[in-house]
């Protein structure tokens, strides 16, 4: 296993915030991202914040087998992410996969967040 502590090798797979407009609902949820894998490496990890601190579980993290131009992606995986916590996702698929295989992954925030604060960072020896 890599040494996953050296903080040089982690690179950028999404940081920002996303908000809503109006009241959260199960009909007026923040949407879902989606963003490509940059390199064949099965780690990451992943760091999500909301203003409401009342809670622990902070949204999904699902792997997917297709472009994200594909409409209908197969899903493959999926890890669960707590609030104000790192957490460190293993996706043994990618590196099964090779470099002919397409992934990307999803975020999906638990309907009843109005804003999140995401980090999914990537290990590239």
């Amino acid at each position: 296993m890599p040494d996953l502590s050296n903080d040089s090798l982690w690179y950028p797979v999404y940081e920002g915030n996303l908000t809503l407009n109006g009241e959260p609902s199960k009909s007026n949820k923040i949407s879902p991202i989606s963003f490509p894998i940059p390199f064949i490496s099965k780690y990451f990890r992943c760091y999500v914040e909301t203003s409401n601190t009342n809670y622990y579980y902070g949204g999904i993290v699902i792997l997917n087998i297709g472009s994200i131009s594909v409409p209908s992606p197969i899903y493959a995986t999926s890890r669960k992410l707590v609030l104000r916590r790192w957490r460190l996702l293993d996706f043994p698929l990618i590196e099964q996969g090779g470099v002919n295989s397409q992934f990307h992954l999803n975020y999906q925030s638990p309907w009843w967040f109005s804003d999140v604060n995401l980090a999914i960072y990537q290990y590239q020896e």
